[in-house]
């Protein structure tokens, strides 16, 4: 492969990096709406479980058994199914958190390879301006 001027081979580097920024960032709104989505459903089923306990207290005041061991077997079922939630929604917060690192250093490395970009075109042109002055 020929060697392509500085210039280009550095538009080239910002083009991949920015097309992966832009890949990137649509994946992690997604994550971020699944995210939001398991915050929700936690959110309501905490409440829920709030109401489970209320109505097991009820059972249980009124001396109805019953329903209290029916209540109580439906709120360890809905304690569980909230852990699983409480784990799904921790690994969603981690990987939104990651993506968004992700992101940052994509970005810090599109600004970095700019620069670079920048300071060889200066350098360029003054080794252009040299020979000039020296021819």
């Amino acid at each position: 492969m020929p060697d392509l001027p500085p210039e280009v081979a550095y538009q080239n580097a910002i083009d991949g990096l920015t097309e992966k920024y832009d890949k990137l960032k649509k994946l992690t709104a997604a994550l971020k709406n699944r995210r939001d989505e398991l915050r929700e459903k936690l959110a309501a089923g905490k409440q829920g479980l709030v109401a489970l306990e209320e109505q097991l207290n009820a059972a249980i005041d009124t001396n109805n058994d019953e329903e209290a061991l029916k209540l109580l077997t439906k709120k360890e079922a809905h304690e569980a199914h909230l852990q699983e939630l409480e784990g799904d929604t921790a690994l969603a917060e981690q990987d939104v958190e990651e993506a968004k690192s992700s992101l940052k250093e994509i970005k810090d490395n599109v600004e970095k390879l700019k620069t670079e970009r920048e300071r060889a075109q200066v350098q360029l042109a003054q080794l252009e301006m040299r020979d000039q002055l020296d021819g």
